[in-house]
């Protein structure tokens, strides 16, 4: 039976002082301490999806797609099945009315298969530079040809349609690469065109630890041009990770590669590529980090300031499913370590999964960032200015994409989460829950909803009849 009671409930916040915090050194003899404010904190279950046929939200971003003043969730679907198709839906604030949708679309007489890992990963931004945002949609288990699961990613430029797509490939499709497991936006040119970049974090094909990887940079306005960066021998699943630094002529492109050998016992290292003379060149950033522990170090990373100096830093995770994992800062002028902590214990153990970088809301002048999950058994978190102290609070909730902004019009962001379909207890319906971090009350129709049912959005079934091309 569908759960449409309400769901609204407070959390205890646990703040542990620093002498818990398994801290690094920070640079410059900073001083390492708890928040000493934290906000209340309320989750809401806002909306939930129609039927199980997708695997609902399992990534997510936010923009005004249609420019009517009101930004979309757009949620990437997977389908639930092999044989099926993923979608990618667009979700309106204002109403949380599905308004768009698109999917793999192929021309009459095109048999390609295996597009159900559609919407795998999404990226916005304006690559051919009309004003209007575009999106980017992976494909990692797309059949290229006759090699299958090769991948592909699929570019929909605004007005965004489904009958209108670019589609990226490899130069040398390999069979089970993943291309396009990972995206990222940036101007790693300097041209002051947005490229994208494209992971294949399996580019052996192997399917294993041991595959090297590579990342294709697709060059705006037109993805005509293209390199293609990797590092042979380095192995570790090279791609599983793409974060974009803005800098000054030019954008850098952090790779993680999560089971790349570091030492004889620890595994993990991250590459961040950024064009000098002569064409980019790639910088290790796990030999710039001496003190470094744990394994599955760049399995996942974020910008923000997390000390609260004023500055951002790059944000670099070690999550090896054990009881060393920890995240690890490093200054984005001279790529090395300025310190790190380890991850608390109420959220140790976990895999890899992306972490969200959020806006400061303990009033300490720091940045917070979300832990997503890696599977329906690892419960989220959020850490409070995580390079300050260890405030840090475990949801009872396995997430898979988050975004932040500010839902109800006050004075603190919040963050919205999405617990897809696999996500859930039993393949369930997939949730769309927020974390409202204000002491203020609620006043948008967006969050009163959910006091009493959450909202629920439209099956796939539907959608794909609602959206299907020349309707």
């Amino acid at each position: 039976m569908r759960r449409n009671t309400k769901r609204a409930r407070r959390l205890a916040l646990r703040t542990l002082g620093s002498a818990a915090a398994a801290f690094l050194p920070l640079a410059c003899g900073a001083k390492v301490q708890a928040p000493t404010v934290v906000p209340s904190i309320q989750v809401y279950e806002l909306a939930e999806f129609g039927d199980t046929e997708q695997d609902y939200a399992q990534s997510l971003a936010r923009a005004d797609t249609d420019r009517d003043g009101w930004d979309e969730l757009i949620c990437g679907s997977p389908a639930a099945t092999p044989s099926g198709d993923g979608i990618v839906l667009f979700v309106t604030l204002r109403d949380f009315d599905v308004v768009n949708a698109v999917v793999p679309w192929r021309a009459p007489g095109e048999t390609s298969h295996h597009h159900d890992r559609f919407g795998r990963s999404l990226a916005l931004c304006d690559w051919n530079g009309d004003g209007r945002v575009d999106l980017a949609v992976g494909d990692p288990d797309a059949e290229v040809g006759t090699v299958d699961l090769a991948g592909e990613t699929w570019v929909f430029l605004a007005p965004i349609d489904t009958t209108h797509p670019i589609r990226l490939r490899a130069e040398t499709p390999a069979s089970g690469a993943c291309f396009g497991e990972t995206l990222a936006c940036g101007d790693f040119d300097g041209d002051g065109a947005a490229d994208l970049a494209v992971g294949s974090p399996h580019a052996e094909g192997t399917g294993t630890g041991g595959d090297d990887g590579s990342v294709a940079v697709f060059y705006g306005p037109d993805f005509t041009r293209r390199e293609t960066w990797s590092t042979t021998g380095v192995g570790g699943l090279y791609g599983a990770a793409l974060v974009a630094v803005p800098g000054d002529g030019g954008d850098a492109l952090v790779v993680g590669a999560p089971q790349a050998p570091r030492t004889s016992c620890a595994s993990g290292d991250a590459f961040a590529w950024q064009r000098d003379v002569g064409g980019p060149a790639p910088r290790r950033l796990a030999a710039n980090a001496p003190t470094l522990m744990g394994d599955d170090f760049g399995c996942a990373g974020a910008l923000g300031d997390f000390d609260g100096r004023g500055t951002r830093e790059l944000a670099l995770v070690a999550q090896d499913g054990g009881a060393n994992g920890g995240i690890y800062f490093f200054d984005l002028a001279t790529w090395t370590m300025q310190g790190g902590m380890g991850l608390p214990a109420r959220l140790g153990g976990r895999h890899a999964a992306p972490i969200v970088r959020f806006t400061d809301v303990t009033g300490d002048g720091a940045d917070e960032l979300a832990l997503l999950s890696a599977n329906r058994d690892e419960p989220a978190g959020v850490l409070f200015s995580p390079g300050r102290g260890a405030a840090h609070v475990r949801l009872d909730f396995a997430a898979a994409a988050a975004i932040s902004a500010n839902f109800d019009f006050d004075d603190d962001d919040e963050l919205l989460f999405t617990t897809p379909t696999s996500f859930t207890p039993g393949g369930g319906f997939a949730l769309l829950r927020i974390l409202d971090f204000s002491w203020q009350e609620v006043r948008s129709s967006a969050l009163a909803r959910p006091h009493g049912s959450p909202v629920t959005l439209p099956g796939v079934v539907e959608l794909r009849e609602r959206f299907a091309p020349g309707r």
